[in-house]
């Protein structure tokens, strides 16, 4: 049950996940044809800095879904139904702060962000302020569902809202080229899908009472606050890293280069999401393997998770470096493309960072929190500061090597470090040779095509990219064969394959 729970979440995650790329890349093209770089680019800070108003939340979803698997896994309905109701308590709480902080903002945001170019900015800040704090005053009870492993049964509701968003985008930027519309849009949208979603999972879920006065226990409160306390220090280290980038090149570059960026970053995004569905569609179910199995059994969970994860995660690192410039090309102009240097270092950064997804499963599952709660911010005033320095002397390519060098020198290392150690309880050196090698494999994978691709030229671009594609995915698919075919991991992924293909 626990693999088809898995299952189904990894595949309602990936369908949601292709019609949302498919559909945001056309709305991006004519958004960017309709209003131009300059609202690119406050789009991405403006995201960036209401993402900053969500630590408000303190890191109690993963706490409280932490403190949710083993009472479903018993279908302890008075503790399910006494820490949903101190969820929701929490949630409104968080709406209305965020409300608040936002609006105590607004005098200050001229000194923070380049806003001279941008027509009635204030009234689209209300409304992605109003979004993010509906978001938290709404969608409380779909904590229960995704610990529940079922979250394939909203995956519905999901695309629906995705398919009607993007279309009616795209629709009202060609009839109205208006930025206001655009935003409202996805606002009312997602409204409505998150009251309907809100009511369906308390019609699942009818013989919980989210309204419960029943009170938890001391040790039960005590694992909460231990972990929310943690798990702040790790969302401000995750924020500083993550969602300051576009800050920082608005402020010392301009408004302009985040429009250019944030096509690459809203492309590295998508993917880095497309390897997330895989992983986080297993986290619950890891929560529950970590109920009941042995940390071998974890272990052996987790050496699968991760290779699949380096096979899918190396294949579209390799494909971004020769396809990310040709692509953004393509779709948005040769203005939009960006130097070879930051091209490698935005790989580089989303490989290792998506490279980490699995033991952020693993982590998240077993509730490891504390043991390194501050590692998060060491990272973050690395990133800051070198990013700081750098941009002045390198431009964009400075902020992509701060995010670099901080993942090189704190998390790359820390975080196997934390889950060999607490979890699994075992040797770390197999994790890290493996990962030695299959590093150097995908180096051996880049020079290979380096010298094939440079020998495609074709005038025409969409065929031309097309082929190298082409070319990418037979030789990584043929080399990973080669190479890994003998491995207990690649064994056991193609007997799964082979018995899905049978069914």
């Amino acid at each position: 049950m626990r693999t088809k729970f898995s299952t189904l979440n990894i595949m309602s995650n990936i369908c949601i996940l292709i019609m949302q790329t498919i559909l945001s890349f056309i709305v991006r093209i004519i958004f960017t044809k309709t209003l131009g770089q300059d609202y690119l680019g406050i789009e991405g800070v403006l995201v960036n800095l209401i993402s900053m108003f969500s630590l408000a939340e303190l890191g109690i979803t993963l706490s409280i879904s932490f403190s949710l698997y083993k009472p479903l896994a018993e279908k302890d309905i008075d503790t399910i139904s006494a820490l949903m109701s101190l969820y929701k308590k929490i949630y409104n709480f968080v709406g209305i702060t965020i409300l608040i902080i936002g609006v105590l903002l607004i005098p200050f945001l001229d000194n923070i962000i380049n806003i001279t170019s941008i027509n009635n900015f204030y009234i689209i800040y209300i409304l992605y302020l109003l979004d993010a704090a509906l978001t938290y005053l709404i969608t409380y009870k779909e904590v229960l569902i995704i610990a529940d492993q079922k979250s394939f049964k909203i995956a519905k509701y999901n695309l629906i809202s995705i398919f009607l968003i993007y279309i009616l985008q795209i629709v009202f930027l060609f009839l109205t080229k208006n930025f206001m519309i655009y935003v409202l849009i996805q606002i009312l949208v997602r409204f409505i899908q998150r009251i309907i979603i809100n009511k369906y999972i308390g019609k699942i879920y009818s013989n919980i009472d989210f309204n419960s006065t029943k009170k938890l226990n001391k040790k039960e409160i005590s694992t909460i606050k231990k972990n929310v306390k943690s798990m702040f220090y790790q969302k401000i280290g995750n924020y500083l890293l993550n969602g300051t980038d576009n800050l920082i090149i608005s402020k010392f570059i301009g408004i302009g280069v985040v429009g250019v960026y944030s096509n690459f970053l809203s492309i590295t995004t998508i993917l880095k999401n497309i390897i997330n569905s895989i992983t986080s569609g297993i986290t619950a179910s890891f929560g529950n393997l970590i109920v009941k199995d042995t940390n071998k059994t974890q272990e052996n969970v987790f050496n699968i998770m991760n290779f699949i994860t380096f096979v899918v995660c190396g294949f579209i690192t390799i494909s971004l470096y020769f396809l990310l410039n040709p692509f953004i090309m393509l779709c948005f102009g040769k203005e939009y493309i960006l130097n070879n240097q930051c091209i490698i270092v935005i790989c580089l950064n989303f490989y290792i960072s998506s490279m980490l997804l699995p033991l952020d499963t693993v982590k998240g599952a077993a509730g490891i929190y504390e043991k390194d709660k501050y590692v998060s911010l060491l990272q973050a005033f690395i990133n800051l500061v070198l990013s700081v320095i750098l941009v002045k002397e390198m431009g964009l390519l400075g902020v992509l090597l701060g995010t670099l060098f901080s993942y090189l020198i704190i998390t790359l290392w820390n975080r196997p470090y934390i889950v060999y150690k607490y979890v699994f309880k075992s040797s770390i050196k197999l994790y890290f040779f493996k990962y030695f090698l299959r590093c150097i494999f995908l180096i051996s994978v880049g020079i290979l095509l380096t010298n094939i691709i440079s020998q495609i030229v074709l005038y025409n671009k969409i065929l031309d990219l097309i082929l190298k594609g082409i070319v990418i995915v037979i030789v990584y698919v043929f080399l990973v064969f080669f190479m890994f075919f003998n491995t207990i991991e690649f064994k056991y992924v193609l007997t799964e394959l082979k018995k899905r293909l049978v069914r």
